[in-house]
C-alpha cells in the first residue's frame, strides 16, 4: 500500500511538473488575456488589448505607481540627455535568449519590437522589467523571464552626474527601451 501511495504521489508531483513546465514554453499569442501563469521560477500576468500584449511580473510593485520626480522641471526629458541605456548589451541579451528562427519569423514585420519598461532606483539599479509587444507574439514566458533576470544583473543604465539635481527625491525612475527585432538578428548571427 506505501508504494501505490508513493506511486501516485510522485505521478501527481510529475503531472505539476510537466503542467508548469509546458506553461512556461507557450508561446504570448496562446495565453488567454488577463490570466496569471508560471514561467519557469516566476509568475506573469499577461494583459491583451488592442492586439497588443502586456506581460508584467507578478512580483512588481511599481506597476500602477506614478513616477514622483518632484525637482524635475516640467518639459525635462531624462533620456536621452541625462540617462544612457546600453541598447547594444539590451539587444545582445535578447538575442541570447531568443532563437534564431524565431527571430526570422518575428522580422517578418519590418517594424516589429518588444518594448522593455524598467522601473530604476535613482542609482540605476533595475528593480522592475515588464515587456509589451504583439499579442500574436511567438515568445514565451521562459524566454521573457530568462530576458528579465539578466537585465536585473546587467549595468545597462547609466545617470550623469548633473541629473542627481533632477531625480533627488524621486520615488523610481522609469526608463523605456524598444528594441526590433531586425537589430537583435543581427546581433544573434554574430553570437
Amino acid at each position: 500500500m506505501f508504494d501505490t501511495l508513493k506511486y501516485y504521489s510522485t505521478f501527481i508531483m510529475l503531472i505539476g511538473i510537466i503542467n508548469t513546465s509546458c506553461s512556461a514554453q507557450q508561446k504570448i499569442a496562446t495565453l488567454s488575456d488577463n490570466i496569471t501563469t508560471k514561467a519557469k521560477l516566476e509568475t506573469y500576468t499577461i494583459k491583451k488589448e488592442q492586439q497588443k500584449a502586456t506581460i508584467e511580473n507578478s512580483k512588481n510593485k511599481l506597476a500602477n505607481v506614478k513616477q514622483s520626480s518632484p525637482n524635475m522641471p516640467i518639459g525635462i526629458a531624462l533620456v536621452p540627455y541625462y540617462v544612457k541605456i546600453d541598447l547594444k548589451e539590451l539587444t545582445k541579451i535578447c538575442a541570447k535568449h531568443i532563437s534564431l528562427n524565431e527571430l526570422e519569423s518575428l522580422t517578418t514585420s519590418k517594424h516589429a519590437n518588444i518594448f522593455i519598461d524598467m522601473r530604476t532606483s535613482i542609482e540605476a539599479k533595475v528593480l522592475e522589467v515588464s515587456f509589451f509587444t504583439d499579442q500574436n507574439s511567438i515568445l514565451n514566458l521562459k524566454q521573457l523571464e530568462s530576458i528579465e533576470n539578466e537585465i536585473k544583473t546587467k549595468n545597462l543604465i547609466t545617470i550623469k552626474p548633473e541629473a542627481e539635481r533632477y531625480i533627488k527625491g524621486s520615488n523610481f525612475l522609469r526608463i523605456n527601451a524598444i528594441i526590433y527585432f531586425d537589430d537583435v538578428l543581427k546581433v544573434k548571427k554574430t553570437l
